[in-house]
């Protein structure tokens, strides 16, 4: 979000455009994989339990941290200081607003993504391998579903 100075609030409370205007904001135009976890091939055979126990934690937290923002702040806020505590509000607004429903990111901004990645390493357009074999959310899918199917719900 871009604020009438120009300014995404975050950056502009953190003095990070101090003397200046920040004059695109490619986030809302450029939609693209905000985090993601990436292992190996090898890992991912020898190790598929870890990962799931991984992504069900991890699916688990974003739940809650969805449902409860209060609460979510406290805890961070154990481990995190900020020097401005309302800072801690701001990011988790901002970062809330750009989780995808269910942590995976549809095929058409993966595209754009691996298009993107692809001219910056100037990889002609007919060699970018198929998203598959960039991507797997076979075990986000799977955790959601277990998650979805036994009806888990955060509490506080």
């Amino acid at each position: 979000r871009v604020d009438e100075g120009g300014e995404r609030p975050r950056e502009r409370r953190r003095g990070l455009l101090a003397g200046g205007s920040l004059v695109v904001d490619m986030i809302p135009a450029l939609a693209l994989q905000y985090s993601g976890i990436s292992v190996s091939d090898s890992f991912i055979r020898d190790h598929s339990d870890a990962i799931i126990k991984f992504l069900r934690a991890t699916l688990k937290g974003t739940r809650y941290m969805r449902k409860f923002k209060s609460q979510t702040l406290a805890n961070v806020s154990k481990h995190f200081q900020y020097e401005d505590p309302s800072l801690a509000g701001l990011d988790y607004d901002q970062d809330v607003a750009i989780l995808t429903r269910d942590g995976t990111v549809p095929d058409d901004v993966l595209q754009r993504d691996m298009e993107v990645r692809a001219a910056i390493l100037e990889i002609p357009k007919d060699q970018i391998p198929p998203i598959s074999r960039a991507y797997d959310y076979r075990f986000v899918r799977q955790v959601n579903a277990e998650l979805d199917r036994a009806r888990w719900t955060p509490v506080a």
